[in-house]
């Protein structure tokens, strides 16, 4: 099965929003910057993207060598310094928010969330289920050595297939899940206890799915996990009877 790229995502400028910018936000923001350049380069400037980071914490030492900043960042909001950087680098004007993404947004085309807690995913999945949005929602998350990377639609769509999100396929299982603070990227433990590199990859396998989207047109799988340390990586096809092992009707996924 497959997923085509949405009408209203071709030959136009797409409104992005980071949430997020800490160990994998950042160095998807930076990506996100390059993926913009290239495309405007294939495209005679048709296509572009107009990002929006958000994030309200600021640069810690513990960010520094695992995220994307550098010591003289130390003190700066998140959001704010990197998005800076690149707006010199590459010429646009790309907009930081120093303040929590607002889970009643939905104006954007693609939402990616590189949070590090459970409440803001369920929260945003619980905004926005049964509504109608066009919105794809990416998310990207990991622990020591493995992560998984999800792309399904924000709310229900009217014309299209509807991807299942990380909220319809695993928000009833994680429920009961708390959030540990000592995983955050801000916290000197998670140097020693996450893999240098899972948010590299995460961030490139959360990158690829806008990329194919907007440079090749179609989707065959919409989730991908990975191990590191036994170096595994294996995707989830667009599948409505794979939907049905996480207990998602595909009746669900069709329909409002």
């Amino acid at each position: 099965m497959e997923f085509h790229t949405p009408e209203n995502m071709i030959n136009s400028t797409i409104d992005v929003a980071v949430v997020g910018v800490g160990g994998t936000g950042s160095y998807l923001l930076s990506m996100l910057s390059q993926m913009n350049y290239l495309l405007r380069c294939i495209s005679n400037n048709t296509v572009s993207l107009r990002v929006t980071s958000y994030d309200s914490d600021t640069v810690s030492q513990f960010n520094c060598g695992r995220a994307n900043y550098y010591m003289m960042d130390i003190g700066k909001n998140k959001a704010q310094v990197l998005t800076d950087r690149i707006n010199m680098g590459w010429g646009t004007n790309w907009v930081a928010r120093q303040y929590k993404f607002n889970t009643n947004e939905c104006h954007y085309d693609v939402v990616f969330t590189c949070v590090d807690n459970i409440a803001t995913r369920i929260e945003l999945g619980e905004k926005w289920r049964g509504k109608g949005s066009t919105t794809l929602w990416i998310d990207g998350g990991n622990s020591e050595q493995q992560g998984n990377v999800i792309l399904g639609h924000l709310g229900v769509p009217d014309d299209e297939l509807r991807l299942p999100n990380w909220f319809d396929l695993y928000g009833d299982t994680m429920r009961s899940v708390k959030d540990e603070p000592t995983e955050s990227c801000s916290h000197e433990q998670s140097i020693l206890k996450q893999t240098y590199g899972i948010n590299h990859l995460t961030a490139l396998l959360m990158s690829q799915y806008l990329w194919r989207l907007m440079r090749h047109g179609k989707l065959t799988h919409h989730v991908q996990m990975f191990d590191l340390g036994e170096g595994d990586l294996s995707s989830l096809d667009i599948d409505p009877q794979m939907w049905q092992t996480f207990n998602f009707n595909s009746d669900d996924a069709l329909t409002h």
